[in-house]
């Protein structure tokens, strides 16, 4: 078992689950934070590996504040960075990619980009789309 803690930085906006390695906190892609004295431990918590910590209490499930995430059929929203798709599907969702993707999920990269696996997009996830200012192709989900 490991202890990690959730941690509130300067260096950060949001909390995020962190490993104590003296000097320095180690973030959940292995960079280095050096500890400054306005730190703020918010949680501990053992656990085997990362995966098994609940992510949604920190900064990595971005919600609103972002136009890239997960979108489910059920118009379900998982908003994340760019570069996160993969670990917010793991660690929040609890799911493999292809998973989501096999599923019918939409991976929603920017305003004017997302891509569905499935034959078609859900109503549901038409209307989330547009109402978000996503662009939709009508070809796209005259495919339904």
């Amino acid at each position: 078992m490991n202890t990690f803690f959730l941690l509130k930085t300067k260096w950060w906006g949001a909390p995020f689950w962190v490993e104590d390695r003296g000097r320095y906190w180690v973030n959940y892609a292995g960079g280095l934070v050096p500890k400054h004295k306005d730190d703020k431990v918010l949680d501990t918590c053992e656990a085997e590996d990362l995966q098994k910590l609940d992510w949604t209490r920190t900064g990595m499930l971005k919600n609103y504040q972002t136009s890239c995430g997960w979108l489910s059929p059920g118009g379900e929203w998982y908003g994340c960075d760019s570069r996160d798709h993969s670990i917010v599907a793991r660690w929040i969702i609890k799911a493999e990619e292809k998973e989501l993707e096999a599923a019918g999920w939409i991976r929603v990269w920017n305003l004017d980009d997302w891509t569905c696996t499935q034959r078609g997009i859900t109503e549901i996830q038409r209307s989330w789309l547009v109402h978000h200012g996503h662009k939709v192709n009508e070809t796209e989900w005259g495919r339904l």
